[in-house]
């Protein structure tokens, strides 16, 4: 039974990793491949109408262009890390007290 088992997950193992080596480079930007199962996946993700038709994959491909050169732009300027997300979030409390001349939160780091 073990062995069974063993050989069964082996095999769905080896079918994964197959996958993972045939899937076709669909683009390239800003030397970053675009895997085409990545490309199907949000197409699927984001058609509700559940229609396949040449227009609408068209549009939506200089949509999913777009929308991976605004991601590998902003990864590149560092946008994606938790740093920055804290300095904008930080920013905007500041300029809010700015405007309203009270402060909303209490300050524990001794400002």
């Amino acid at each position: 039974m073990k062995q069974l088992l063993l050989i069964t997950f082996a095999a769905f193992a080896s079918l994964l990793f197959a996958q993972n080596g045939t899937d076709p480079v669909l683009m390239t930007i800003k030397g970053t491949p675009i895997h085409k199962s990545e490309f199907e996946y949000l197409y699927n993700k984001n058609n509700a109408q559940n229609t396949l038709d040449k227009k609408s994959l068209a549009e939506y491909l200089v949509l999913f262009e777009n929308f991976k050169m605004k991601v590998l732009e902003a990864e590149a300027l560092g946008m994606d890390t938790g740093r920055y997300a804290a300095s904008v979030w930080r920013r905007t409390l500041l300029r809010r007290e700015q405007q309203t001349g009270a402060s909303e939160i209490q300050r524990t780091d001794g400002e």
